[in-house]
């Protein structure tokens, strides 16, 4: 169940890190908690691709 959680809720932060990036946000706590899960996760690799 929290994997599950995890997973959404990097699809959502990596949507909104996208979005602050394409609109010049000077906020980026999406992208921090993005990279915080990802790492927790051991998928650091996949930043990369984002």
């Amino acid at each position: 169940m929290q994997e599950e959680k995890n997973e959404e809720a990097i699809i959502h932060l990596a949507k909104s890190a996208i979005f602050d990036i394409q609109t010049s946000t000077k906020e980026n706590l999406s992208m921090l908690r993005l990279a915080e899960l990802m790492f927790e996760e051991d998928n650091v690799g996949m930043l990369q691709y984002l």
